[in-house]
């Protein structure tokens, strides 16, 4: 027997993490995810893999196993497409700053429409203040690499990330 499965391509907008599933239609078994067509490492075993951080399209292959050693049915790998489409443009003021020990930044605010995204998350979130709406201040101890995540939460779903460095100059 040979297991007996469907799989479906996947798109994400901008970057994204995807769950790539297998549809079992008959005979089960242990499912094999891989980066590449033939050979290689196996990435995961099981029904549901779920993808690093893509930014870029990217081709899996599954396969079903039954039985083991010798005796060992395999399906055949099937590819599973995962495509990545450009993100609507998304800009802040400036991707650099440098405060004074102590002081706070000026604003740093969204410089393409805010409307686009409706989700916004700073990391690390500590010496951070404000809004998408209005902008945001800095004033971290250290100089510190800021990262912000924009996301839509219903459409396309499309979400893309900014870097701030803000460098902090000791007093």
């Amino acid at each position: 027997d040979y297991t007996d499965f469907t799989v479906q391509n996947a798109a994400i907008c901008g970057q994204g993490i995807v769950n790539l599933t297998v549809t079992v239609t008959g005979t089960t078994g242990v499912f094999k995810w891989y980066d590449v067509a033939t050979g290689g490492t196996v990435l995961f075993e099981g029904l549901t893999f779920t993808t690093p951080l893509l930014t870029a399209n990217k081709s899996y292959w599954v396969e079903g196993v039954v039985g083991t050693g010798n005796t060992a049915c395999l399906s055949g790998r099937q590819k599973i497409d995962v495509v990545v489409t450009a993100a609507p443009t998304f800009a802040l003021s400036t991707a650099a700053l440098t405060i004074c020990e102590g002081e706070t930044s000026g604003l740093v605010t969204i410089t393409s429409d805010v409307s686009i995204y409706n989700t916004y998350t700073w990391s690390p979130a500590t010496g951070v203040s404000g809004n998408a709406q209005t902008g945001w201040v800095f004033n971290p101890v250290t100089t510190t690499v800021y990262k912000l995540l924009a996301k839509q939460t219903s459409g396309d779903l499309c979400e893309v990330v900014k870097q701030l460095k803000v460098t902090v100059k000791p007093l």
